[in-house]
Formats: structure tokens, sequence, C-alpha cells
């Protein structure tokens, strides 16, 4: 089984181009957070990497309201993306020892599925900004250990990491299908509460089209 990124690559822009016509505000969310009111301490490191990995003037100009990157007693996957910022974070010391990218602990299966899925989010593109292929290829195992161990409506409608599985449906036919539907069923988890992706989501659907467009002109380059 193929799967046709460039295609998925127009899916994703469509959800974001929707969900950002649908906004009045759709730039709020360093300021005010999303839809609901809603601030996380992910937020600020989250559109410090748009900045970088987006040529998007809004991103941009919601970053400038945000201050420093730093969160103060930011948990684990907050500090993997704040690495993507600060080459000076080591990676390595935030990581647990397998099979998922961070130690498991007693939290509700909601809470740390998120957590996982957010480190999997950073650490794809940390193993391309720090050259670690050794990273995307434990990326790509926490990818299939979610496959075989969870569902995705486990987590709570935000589609991290979306990319990493339709890399690994990409890069491993065993897995081809089910990494695709994993995939397919995050996005449409996005969409269900408002009918489009909220202002958050929509911010990760954007990072996650990024990462594929990376991926698909390395290999194209090759």
């Amino acid at each position: 089984m193929v799967i046709d990124l460039d295609a998925w690559i127009r899916r994703l822009d469509s959800a974001v181009e929707r969900a950002r016509a649908a906004d009045p505000t759709p730039d709020a969310l360093a300021t005010a957070g999303d839809e609901f009111g809603h601030r996380r301490q992910i937020d600020r490191a989250l559109l410090a990497w748009r900045s970088r990995n987006s040529a998007s003037v809004g991103v941009v100009s919601t970053l400038e309201a945000t201050g420093s990157i730093q969160t103060d007693n930011a948990s684990t996957d907050v500090r993997l993306f704040e690495a993507l910022c600060d080459g000076h974070i080591d990676i390595d010391a935030l990581l647990g020892p397998g099979p998922t990218l961070l130690e498991m602990d007693l939290r509700t299966i909601e809470v740390q599925t998120e957590r996982q899925l957010i480190a999997m989010h950073a650490c794809w593109a940390l193993s391309r900004v720090r050259m670690r292929p050794d990273l995307r290829s434990r990326t790509l195992a926490s990818a299939r250990w979610f496959i075989e161990h969870l569902q995705p409506d486990n987590a709570t409608n935000h589609p991290w990491a979306l990319h990493v599985f339709l890399l690994l449906s990409h890069i491993d036919d065993a897995l081809a299908g089910e990494a695709e539907l994993y995939a397919d069923t995050m996005l449409v988890n996005a969409q269900v509460s408002l009918g489009r992706a909220d202002r958050f989501s929509r911010v990760i659907l954007e990072d996650c089209a990024s990462e594929l467009r990376a991926f698909v002109s390395a290999e194209h380059d090759r």
C-alpha cells in the first residue's frame, strides 16, 4: 500500500483554511487562548516553533505577545517542544527508556496519551533539526506501540503527531493501513466539536503539514 503524502498535505491544508476562515480571531491563541478560553503550558512553545517552521505572518505576530518561551515548572513534553527553539536543552535527559518516549505514569489515560503524542510530535521535528536519525527511529517505534496498545479516541481530540502516523504508514508497509487509519481518525476527531478544527488544533495541523512537506522535499532531493 502506497500512501499519498501530497494528498494528505492538501487535506490538512484544507482543514487549516476552513478553520481559519471560520474563526473571527484566528491569531489570538497567544493572547486569548482557544475558542473555549483554554490556555495551556504548551502554547508558547508551540507558537515559538511555528514561527521558525513557518513563514506565516500571523504566527509570528502572535508570538511577539508571548515573551520568553521558557515555562516555569514545565512538564517533560513541553520541555521537548522548547528544545526545538533552544539547542542547549538536553533532550536525551528528558526521554524515558521506552517503548514510549516519556516515562509512563499514573495519570488518566487521556492526559497521559496527549503527553506522549506531544512528545512524539516534538521528537520527530527534533530528529530533523538536530540531525538525529536515532530519535526518528524512537519516534516511529513509539507510534507503533500506540497503534498496538491505544486507540486514537484516548486523546483529547488534539491532532498531535498526526503526521508521524502518516509517515509510519509511508515507511512501514506492514502497518500502512492501520497507521493511516489512526491519522484519519485523529483528523476527524479534531473537527467534531465545532465542525472544524479549533484554533489550537489548527496550529497543530499547520505544523503537521509543514513536517510532511519537509519530509516530501527531502525525499525528492535524494
